[in-house]
């Protein structure tokens, strides 16, 4: 009865914590719809920032149904019976082996896969390459993470959690490696005169290791300005058509610098070494408490017995993401962290008006003069949004060198 009680206020608290978000969301776009930030009027007409805050609202809404929806399918999935009574047939009609524990994951990811895409169906907005690439990498994750468990699981052996937190980071490292490049076309850079001063630029800044390549996306506004993909002599530099073609060179080195300085952070051994430490509590946790009654019957499954693996694993999945979404801003807030120290470090290594610039620029032709709420930012996205961005930017410039009234230098 207790974990049934927290279980339902995390349930419904997240509602209520998103629903606060999205409100926040609302009030900040239409606060900001008549009138285009400083920083994008060079670049954006009013009808246009209009059309983009219209945009904003529409996206954020279709969200918010989409996290309501994902609601009502955990509530059938647990307390509706939906999910003991597929298991239970299953196992009754095809016996508790691997492939019906097989079947009852699949099928229940299958549902929310499904929800994803219709709801990705109504977006007005086209996925840039990166979230394409991001969606496929989860899905690839979610695939292949029941595959390698459930078998590791089924042998009964004492630490089988710990083989299966080690073969699930492998999982996870191979996958980044293996699509880290996006599925991008892209072709090798041919103005010379651009590309001998790029390269002397990486030079000066210690990332001469990746090559230099332009990306050959149709829908400039789904291909990111500047990408890094690969690691080691691997890297690739990509650079949008647009950004060679309406970016100076010092905005197109303002922008490399500033993707460098982020690809350090997040590339490094402390961020694989804390994904291994949460990848042994979290299957150590799944371990000890699928052995509890209590545990089903707090989620509204009974009359389970110990062969229903594929059950255990659904409802310990469903119980993570509950539990766990209230610290998805707080993960994202020292995701926004990590992105500001590279922002300092970016800015010591190039000229910060010209980073504003490039940056202005290019947010102004991907996705219009966005002005959202931070805290809202902060549930939907790891990176900051251009503003806080470019704010951060002119705070961290020298003292001297900073405009008055602008953000701009041509203001």
């Amino acid at each position: 009865m207790a974990f049934e009680i927290l279980f339902l206020l995390f349930l419904f608290g997240n509602a209520l914590l998103i629903f606060y978000f999205y409100v926040r969301q609302v009030r900040s776009v239409k606060l900001h719809r008549d009138t285009v930030p400083h920083v994008f009027s060079d670049y954006v007409s009013l009808s246009e920032h209009q059309k983009t805050s219209d945009l904003c609202l529409y996206e954020a809404k279709v969200f918010e149904i989409r996290r309501i929806t994902n609601l009502v399918a955990i509530l059938l999935l647990t307390y509706g019976g939906v999910l003991g009574w597929f298991s239970s047939t299953l196992i009754a009609n095809f016996g508790s082996g691997l492939l019906t524990q097989y079947f009852i994951v699949f099928g229940v990811l299958a549902v929310f896969v499904a929800i994803d895409l219709l709801f990705s169906a109504f977006r007005q907005t086209k996925l840039a390459v990166s979230g394409k690439s991001h969606f496929l990498k989860r899905l690839v994750f979610c695939t292949l993470v029941p595959l390698v468990v459930l078998p590791i699981w089924m042998l009964g052996t004492g630490l089988w959690w710990f083989w299966a937190a080690l073969a699930v980071y492998g999982i996870g490292v191979a996958v980044h490696l293996g699509l880290s490049f996006n599925g991008v076309a892209v072709r090798p850079m041919t103005n010379v005169d651009l590309k001998e001063r790029l390269e002397a630029f990486q030079r000066r800044i210690r990332f001469e290791s990746a090559k230099l390549f332009v990306d050959e996306e149709k829908d400039a506004k789904t291909s990111e300005g500047v990408q890094i993909v690969g690691y080691g002599f691997n890297k690739k530099i990509i650079l949008s058509k647009y950004v060679l073609e309406h970016l100076s060179p010092l905005e197109i080195e303002a922008l490399i610098a500033n993707k460098v300085c982020q690809y350090k952070q997040t590339h490094n051994f402390m961020t694989w070494a804390a994904l291994l430490i949460v990848s042994f509590l979290f299957f150590w946790l799944l371990g000890e408490v699928v052995s509890k009654p209590w545990f089903y019957e707090g989620l509204g499954v009974h009359g389970l017995d110990t062969s229903a693996y594929g059950t255990a694993f659904v409802l310990f999945m469903v119980s993570a993401y509950v539990f766990l979404s209230p610290l998805i801003p707080l993960r994202n807030a020292f995701s926004w962290k990590r992105d500001e120290k590279a922002e300092e470090n970016s800015v010591l290594l190039v000229d910060w008006n010209a980073m504003i610039s490039a940056i202005a620029k290019e947010t102004a032709h991907r996705a219009g003069s966005m002005v959202p709420d931070s805290m809202y930012f902060k549930l939907v996205s790891e990176n900051p949004d251009p503003m806080h961005k470019i704010k951060l930017i002119q705070h961290l410039a020298p003292r001297h060198t900073r405009q008055r009234d602008s953000w701009l230098p041509s203001a």
